[in-house]
């Protein structure tokens, strides 16, 4: 709704400001729907009386608008004295030297009814024994002389984020108005405009154990939006907990196409974009399997998914990672896709050989679009499908190793993509 001009009482935006970033706080346990009283809608009055901090979901939030404030490394941050907007910049890790605590970016404060159900007018006018509306504008645009330098950050709250966008001129969509959110203020000409930017949607596939898991787990603490596939979804839910905003959880068989066309639909359904695909999922031929020994139907079942699955996903999500103009596909192989080392066991040296082909065949037909490949091909990793090996698990590369080398391999900007990493525990010559 569009804040009246008694609600502004004249206040109006300082000359000489530059483009800037807002972050709403995170969610605290009174950021909640409305409540029906005696048919009135009413909603807690969360204002500069009231200092509690993030719930949970908040520092979902905050860590998710943590993920784009890194990309833009903000010279300045301007913050509320409130202990949830405080939370927020902490939980998203906002790092600079010129941090200051601005009292002018207080919530309006909304005296005897602060933390309790009020209906629409209290936000909506001078209603209540709480501070006057005109008051807290002109307290806001007070605040807005800040932005005069570049490259500033204010982390505030939904009223200070209302009159903002009043003053400047410009309608917030509902989203944009949500806990968390991260808006871009930039003025064109004469003309101010609003953008949202959130942090990058990440497929993972095989994402309920392993390094698979633990790629999850990495890019989860670092903000990012994921869309997660197993077989079994119960086993994403038991280890990262249930749906929310940042993670959406799909069936995935690797050897069922229709599963994996399922969930590319579903992902962009619940986030609109995909900008990373992390090929995980993988399958290690019987350990009794050579040369000669080898079947028919075991090499096109390692093939199936070794191969043929990363290959569909690329297809399916290729066309939305072109539009990004930065998309990122991670293929998790192996030192087998990069050469046969004392091993007779073909099947297993050709599927990773073949997934090889497949990321250095996606890197060249894609590397106009903006996208950038990478294999990430390790030797013993800690996981189930090393256990037969001679080395103990302490002294083979962990995946939690894997995890961060592959959220490295997605930050890389286009300029320095990395094409293939060997990762190994032990000593080889050629790596």
């Amino acid at each position: 709704m569009v804040l009246s001009s008694e609600y502004l009482g004249g206040a109006v935006a300082p000359e000489g400001m530059v483009d800037f970033h807002f972050v709403r706080h995170g969610k605290t346990e009174l950021n909640t729907d409305f409540v029906v009283e005696g048919g009135v809608k009413k909603w807690f009055a969360q204002g500069g009386g009231t200092d509690i901090g993030l719930n949970d979901v908040g520092k979902i939030q905050a860590r998710m608008a943590g993920n784009v404030l890194r990309t833009l490394s903000p010279s300045q941050v301007f913050c509320s004295p409130k202990l949830r907007a405080i939370q927020t910049a902490v939980f998203a890790n906002v790092a600079c030297v010129g941090f200051h605590i601005d009292e002018d970016l207080d919530e309006c404060h909304f005296g005897s009814l602060e933390g309790k159900l009020a209906p629409l007018e209290l936000f909506e006018g001078n209603f209540g024994d709480g501070e006057r509306k005109p008051d807290f504008s002109r307290r806001v645009a007070k605040a807005l002389e800040r932005t005069r330098s570049e490259n500033t950050l204010l982390v505030a709250h939904g009223g200070v984020l209302r009159v903002i966008a009043a003053l400047l001129g410009v309608e917030l969509p509902r989203e944009h108005l949500e806990n968390g959110r991260v808006i871009h203020f930039q003025k064109l000409d004469s003309i101010w405009t609003v953008k949202l930017r959130q942090s990058p949607v990440i497929l993972v596939s095989g994402a309920n154990r392993g390094i698979g898991r633990a790629i999850a787990e990495e890019l989860i603490a670092h903000g990012y939006r994921l869309s997660l596939g197993a077989r079994d979804v119960g086993a994403l839910e038991a280890a990262f907990g249930p749906q929310s905003e940042q993670l959406h959880y799909a069936r995935f068989d690797a050897e069922d196409p229709d599963t994996m066309e399922a969930w590319v639909k579903a992902a962009i359904e619940t986030f609109g974009r995909i900008d990373g695909l992390v090929n995980n999922a993988g399958l290690g031929a019987k350990i009794t399997d050579n040369l000669m020994n080898g079947t028919r139907d075991e090499l096109n079942r390692v093939m199936a998914v070794n191969c043929q699955a990363p290959w569909l996903l690329t297809q399916l999500c290729l066309p939305y990672l072109k539009k990004t103009g930065a998309g990122r596909i991670v293929n998790i192989n192996s030192l087998s896709g990069l050469r046969v080392n004392k091993s007779t066991n073909f099947i297993y040296n050709a599927s990773k050989h073949a997934q090889t082909a497949l990321t250095d065949t996606t890197r060249y037909d894609s590397w106009e679009s903006g996208v950038r490949v990478t294999a990430i091909s390790p030797g013993w990793v800690a996981t189930d499908m090393s256990r037969h090996s001679k080395i103990n698990s302490e002294d083979m590369t962990q995946p939690k190793e894997i995890a961060r080398i592959t959220r490295s391999a997605i930050e890389m900007p286009n300029n320095a993509s990395i094409a293939r990493l060997a990762v190994n525990c032990e000593y080889e010559p050629l790596f």
